[in-house]
């Protein structure tokens, strides 16, 4: 207690001393017509080294003064500043910046609005914002439109909104100190959600997620490379949780003319669903909807410019989960925090662009595909027109695998839907190196004679894992016996993990315990869907006739080593379709067929299963966490 009066005392000693000091600094410049244009600390403005030169400059070893090798002053409570000189006689910045100091306990400090500088990296590109004292970095970052990823809602557990402080301080937080070694910090790397802005700082932003790989419609692309501003042309759009797929559609012949894909930046909310209503419900609707409004509004900017302008443009059709829907329009989601899970709205909708996207956009009517329940979107209305599935008697289902499981099972007698959250882990989110769908991402492992050989999106080397990765990892340990049917590695893997690759950096990549059981806890939910939509049916797997998997995770997951880990029936093998983007494919079928009647029947004739009150998928759940076929 003596020890922090004393110190609180020579503060406010040397803080008077500075008071004396400005007045003798006026007069000074008032007699040489001299003004101040800045004044510089160490740290915080000159590196310390320069206090050296003070030192020697005013003689300060005369008056009883030492310095340490390290450049601190001794007696601590002395103080070193450089006044920057300028003719312009009405500049007179001499006072301490408590902005640019990081002393954040000092009893005097006044530093209510501060400066963030930011600087994308690869790019020139800088932002400056402006925000309150004490504001959390990753929110001030999303009031301004500027989106880092967040799968786990701003927790601090994903470790993916990485950013590298250049100039200022940020506290190390202990969710800091888990994802970065001591060199990384000291470099200034630190967790966005994790960091209060304290004083004004310089920071950059490593690489987006902008590459993320989008699965677009499986129709036949006939882009035309000449101005097609004459071509009557309609445009699909599947608005998904991770990505947004847009394509451009020939409204004469239904072809494709041109492709759109782009990244939800609402990720920087929270990878899933459930991060994401909570964001809403928690004051931040009204930004949640701008991002995605701001994210829709660019694909179809950029699809007119290659088009020759919106002149050709006639009408939109869009496809998206409940939330995702709830989300754009501007709804409420309180009534999806919990049961019995009420939407504001399932309804189908026809919409100006102008009003759903910009007021910069054309004029235009954009159909909103409805959902069948609560978080049976519009999405897998889409993907059921799309497959026709119910077209005859032969029974059928459609899987939609991501964040949140959409299923449907059924034939034109009836259909019954459900729907499962699988978590992030299938988007990568929650593994320890996981990334989405982004050039680098390992997405196919096979482990033959101890040699462990890996495959990444675009042929690029290795930088994380995705969600298929870690599902073939774990399908590989398992078949090897590095791995037991509950899921947990043997020894040396299960504290240090399984090395797969070496990463550019030279880091290895690894497949750690923790990432098994996410991935376990998502395909046991997959599983328990399955199941207890056959139950409630009445059938077992070997009576469907075929399964339509929809959606980029399943597009590029190898039914083989998905039945080994016991994600789905030994019984549906060889009887699994690649439907896709189903989402996407219904929209282009609508813009071209345009029969409002066909999504609303669809919709009428399923009957939602809810899993979260059904025994069954509990008791199926449970089993399905095991790997290994049943």
């Amino acid at each position: 207690m003596r020890g922090m009066l004393i110190n609180a005392m020579a503060d406010s000693a040397l803080f008077s001393l500075e008071k004396e000091l400005e007045k003798i600094l006026t007069v000074f410049c008032r007699e040489q017509q001299l003004g101040i244009r800045d004044r510089q600390e160490a740290p915080a403005d000159i590196p310390m080294e320069m206090q050296k030169n003070v030192y020697e400059v005013v003689r300060a070893s005369e008056y009883g003064i030492g310095i340490s090798t390290g450049y601190m002053f001794d007696p601590v409570k002395s103080q070193a500043v450089i006044f920057e000189l300028t003719e312009d006689v009405n500049q007179m910045r001499m006072h301490h910046e408590c902005a640019n100091c990081d002393n954040f306990s000092c009893l005097k400090r006044r530093a209510d609005r501060l400066t963030v500088r930011i600087k994308d990296e690869g790019t020139d590109e800088v932002h400056v914002l402006k925000c309150r004292a004490g504001e959390n970095l990753l929110a001030v970052l999303n009031r301004f439109g500027i989106h880092l990823a967040a799968p786990c809602g701003g927790k601090g557990r994903c470790g993916k909104c990485r950013i590298q402080v250049k100039k200022g301080k940020v506290s190390v937080s202990q969710e800091d100190r888990r994802k970065f070694s001591e060199v990384q910090l000291e470099q200034g790397w630190r967790l966005a959600c994790r960091a209060a802005v304290q004083m004004n700082l310089e920071i950059v932003l490593p690489k987006g997620e902008d590459e993320f790989w989008v699965l677009g419609g499986n129709r036949t692309s006939n882009v035309k490379n000449e101005d097609t501003g004459d071509v009557s042309w309609g445009l699909a759009v599947d608005l998904g949780t991770t990505t947004i797929a847009m394509q451009r559609i020939s409204l004469e012949d239904g072809s494709v003319l041109d492709t759109w894909n782009g990244v939800n930046h609402q990720r920087s909310f929270g990878a899933d669903v459930i991060s994401r209503i909570e964001a809403s419900v928690n004051g931040q609707k009204e930004l949640l909807r701008k991002s995605i409004r701001k994210d829709l509004t660019d694909g179809v900017r950029s699809l007119a410019l290659r088009a020759g302008g919106f002149g050709g443009l006639k009408k939109a059709a869009l496809a998206g989960n409940t939330v995702m829907m709830h989300l754009l329009r501007g709804y409420s989601c309180e009534g999806l925090m919990g049961v019995p899970f009420v939407p504001e709205s399932l309804k189908a909708e026809r919409i100006s662009m102008k009003e759903l996207f910009s007021e910069e956009l054309p004029d235009i009517d954009v159909y909103l595909f409805p959902g069948a329940a609560s978080f049976v979107g519009g999405d897998t209305t889409a993907g059921i027109y799309d497959c026709e599935l119910g077209r005859d008697t032969g029974i059928r289902m459609l899987i939609d695998l991501g964040t949140n499981g959409e299923m449907v099972l059924g034939s034109s007698e009836r259909m019954l839907c459900a729907s499962t959250a699988a978590g992030p882990a299938f988007e990568g989110g929650r593994i320890a190196w996981g990334m989405g769908s982004l050039p680098g991402a390992i997405q196919g492992v096979d482990i033959r004679e101890g040699r462990t050989i890996v495959k990444t999106i675009g042929e690029k080397t290795a930088e994380g894992i995705c969600g298929t990765g870690v599902l073939e990892a774990a399908a590989a340990l398992y078949e090897l016996g590095y791995m037991d049917e509950t899921g947990r590695l043997d020894d040396p893997f299960f504290e240090t993990g399984y090395p797969l690759a070496k990463s550019a950096s030279g880091e290895m990549i690894r497949i750690t315990q923790q990432d098994i059981r996410e991935i376990q806890l998502a395909k046991a939910a997959i599983r328990a869907g399955i199941d207890t939509l056959l139950y409630r049916y009445g059938i077992n797997a070997d009576a469907v006739e075929e399964v339509y998997l929809a959606g980029g995770f399943g597009f590029a997951l190898d039914e083989v080593k998905a039945i080994a880990v016991n994600m789905f029936p030994g019984e549906l093998q060889g009887k699994i379709r690649v439907a896709g983007n189903s989402s996407l494919n219904g929209c282009i079928r609508y813009l071209i067929e345009e029969n409002d009647s066909i999504p609303e029947q669809i919709c009428g004739a399923m009957k939602e299963v809810n899993l979260s009150a059904d025994v069954m998928f509990r008791q199926y759940y449970i089993d399905g966490m095991m790997f290994g076929e049943e």
